[in-house]
């Protein structure tokens, strides 16, 4: 398995800071990650993976955290245009 994100470790040692159980806790970090791998095509369920939490917990972050939802939101918008342009290139001959 490889070794933790910057993010991971940081919400980690933020967790750990503040006397929290570190299954399951958001942290603002990780939302640039969720962009960057989202912009990479990332799902939901390669973003549980990516921040070692359950598919239910990344369900809840979008619907709790406005900040991951628009990070998400970001990157996948960002995706779908360089698909759009790539295939109305590819149309064009």
């Amino acid at each position: 398995m490889p070794g933790k994100s910057r993010a991971q470790l940081e919400a980690e040692d933020a967790a750990e800071a503040e006397g929290r159980d570190l299954q399951s806790q958001y942290h603002k970090a990780f939302d640039r990650r969720a962009t960057d791998h989202c912009m990479l095509g990332a799902t939901n369920d390669d973003l549980a993976r990516l921040f070692m939490v359950d598919i239910s917990t990344i369900d809840r972050w979008l619907s709790e955290k406005p900040s991951f939802r628009k990070a998400v939101s970001k990157g996948r918008e960002q995706a779908d245009e360089r698909v759009a342009k790539a295939l109305y290139r590819r149309a064009l001959g």
